[in-house]
């Protein structure tokens, strides 16, 4: 697994990436999954397991996603 990185060097495409910061909705610390986008903000991306819409983030740290199990 790679190391956590600033999200100064996190990629700004779109790509959805791992990252540690303040997520959701009860604004606590945490990790979630995030791509950076329109208008030129981090936004949490909902999962398999949430319904959220997806909200501003303030963040950290990244790292890129894991592959998934085969």
């Amino acid at each position: 697994m790679t190391n956590w990185q600033p999200i100064t060097t996190a990629p700004l495409d779109g790509t959805r990436i791992l990252a540690y910061g303040v997520i959701g909705l009860e604004s606590k610390p945490g990790i979630g999954t995030v791509s950076y986008g329109w208008p030129g903000e981090w936004r949490c991306e909902p999962t398999e397991t949430t319904e959220y819409s997806p909200e501003p983030c303030t963040l950290t740290h990244w790292m890129p996603l894991p592959e998934p199990p085969l």
